[in-house]
């Protein structure tokens, strides 16, 4: 078998396969919110296997964000608009983190 599918450790952080999602911009965040949107869009990867789903460009202050329609995680309400996706992603085993 590949390498491709085979197991990754880096440091402590095991991945299930060496499949990765690149972040994509999608513009898509209400007010910096993530919502329903993420949540499948980033929920099909997830369901198809993938080791590792990096979220789009993220801001961590407003003026971060490189768009309107870019997510935020500028204060607790917004990072915590992530825990769906982030819990579904962790209920198929797979690694998620953001740009």
């Amino acid at each position: 078998m590949s390498a491709l599918f085979d197991p990754l450790t880096i440091r402590e952080v095991q991945f299930n396969n060496r499949i990765w999602v690149s972040p994509m911009c999608q513009y898509m965040a209400k007010d910096g919110f993530v919502g329903q949107w993420h949540d499948v869009h980033l929920g099909s990867f997830a369901t198809g296997g993938t080791g590792l789903i990096m979220v789009e460009a993220t801001g961590v202050v407003p003026e971060g964000r490189i768009s309107i329609g870019c997510p935020s995680i500028e204060d607790d309400a917004h990072a915590n608009a992530f825990k769906p996706v982030i819990n579904f992603a962790h209920s198929h085993d797979v690694k998620i983190g953001i740009q």
